[in-house]
C-alpha cells in the first residue's frame, strides 16, 4: 500500500488494482492534481485500507487475482462501501456496462469506467466530475 497526502485538495481517493504498474501510472497521473490517494494491490488489504483510509473515490480494477467480477463488488459491497466507483478494466463494454449494473443493484455508487489503456486526461476527468 502507498500513501501520498497534499493540502491543496481534500478528495480522497483509493487505487484498488493488483497490478502494480497500474497503480503506479495512475499515481504518476494524478500526483500534480493535489488529490490525496492511496494504493491497494493485495485484495486482501481492501477491507483495513477502506477502514483507515475512508476514500471519496475509488478506481477499481475488475480483473483481480482470486476474485471475479462480481466477486469483487459484493466484497465492497459487504463492507458497506459508500465512495463513488470508477470501474476499470480491459474487459469487453458488455461486461463492464453488467457490472455497472450490478454494482449499482449492490447499492455501491458506481458513476463510471475507465477502459484499459487509459489516458492521464482520463483519470482527470473522472476526478472532476
Amino acid at each position: 500500500m502507498k500513501e501520498n497526502t497534499s493540502s491543496k485538495q481534500p478528495l480522497k481517493l483509493m487505487i484498488i488494482d493488483d497490478e502494480k504498474r497500474i497503480t503506479t501510472l495512475i499515481e504518476k497521473a494524478i500526483r500534480s492534481s493535489g488529490v490525496t490517494f492511496f494504493s491497494v494491490n493485495d485484495p486482501k488489504l481492501i477491507s483495513s485500507a477502506l477502514a483507515n483510509f475512508d476514500p471519496e473515490i475509488i478506481f477499481l480494477d475488475l480483473s483481480m487475482e482470486g476474485y471475479d467480477e462480481g466477486e469483487i463488488l459484493h466484497y465492497l459491497a459487504s463492507l458497506g462501501c459508500k465512495a463513488k466507483i470508477y470501474l476499470i478494466s480491459g474487459l469487453g463494454r458488455t461486461t463492464v456496462e453488467t457490472c455497472q449494473a450490478e454494482g449499482v443493484e449492490l447499492s455501491l455508487n458506481i458513476v463510471g469506467a475507465l477502459t484499459k489503456p487509459f489516458t492521464p486526461e482520463d483519470l482527470n476527468h473522472a476526478l472532476n466530475s
